[in-house]
């Protein structure tokens, strides 16, 4: 599992020549990493007396966001799967016409899948910035930066795995209707999206103003 690697080895294979892992395990990774720093504004403000009025709401961001946190990291190796599907699909023997046809369903169904991981991983970090934008308001603003942090890494994770679905989208797919649904589904992504990163601003220009 890519989670479970140091952090030096796995970006040395995202360096290497092997397809795996990518750019959409990097976009989990990043909304995993996002929801950590978000954690740390979290966690120093729990047992704290100058913050006993929102101890019950931070608690339950905490919980919401090791959800994220777990779901991402989970999601990492998703989307190796799922391209390693559509790789083998394509190696997959096309002699006879039985052959060609089964290669054909197992090929549909893997760019299905790499196309539905990527998705879920740009929803998952536009999730957490909703989350995220609400603890900024309530906790210890000594952490403030670190959510801030947090936030432009799970923005960061919902664009470019949009962009990974897009590339995924851009050829010809045999069920035009499901291609269709995916694209709009992407294109209200984006508009989700660029408003998230409108409200990241707003709140580091709110929160940390010289």
């Amino acid at each position: 599992m890519f989670s479970e690697l140091k952090i030096r080895e796995f970006f040395d294979k995202v360096a290497s020549s092997d397809p795996t892992p990518g750019g959409g395990s990097v976009a989990a990774m990043n909304v995993a990493a996002g929801c950590s720093c978000a954690l740390l504004m979290a966690n120093v403000t729990l047992g704290k007396e100058k913050f006993a009025a929102v101890q019950n709401d931070v608690h339950k961001i905490v919980v919401e966001l090791e959800d994220i946190k777990k779901e991402a990291l989970v999601l990492m190796d998703r989307d190796k799967d799922a391209y390693d599907a559509v790789v083998n699909a394509f190696k997959m023997k096309k002699e006879t016409d039985a052959e060609k046809d089964a290669r054909k369903k197992a090929i549909f169904s893997a760019t299905v899948k790499s196309t539905e991981v990527p998705i879920k991983i740009a929803e998952t970090a536009l999730s957490a910035v909703g989350i995220m934008l609400k603890l900024v308001e309530i906790a210890n603003k000594k952490a403030v930066s670190d959510s801030i942090t947090g936030l432009f890494n799970c923005y960061a994770g919902a664009v470019s795995s949009i962009a990974v679905a897009r590339l995924n989208l851009s050829g010809t797919w045999d069920n035009p209707e499901i291609k269709a649904n995916f694209i709009s589904k992407v294109k209200s992504l984006e508009i989700e999206a660029e408003n998230a990163l409108e409200d990241i601003r707003k709140s580091m220009t709110a929160n940390l103003s010289s």
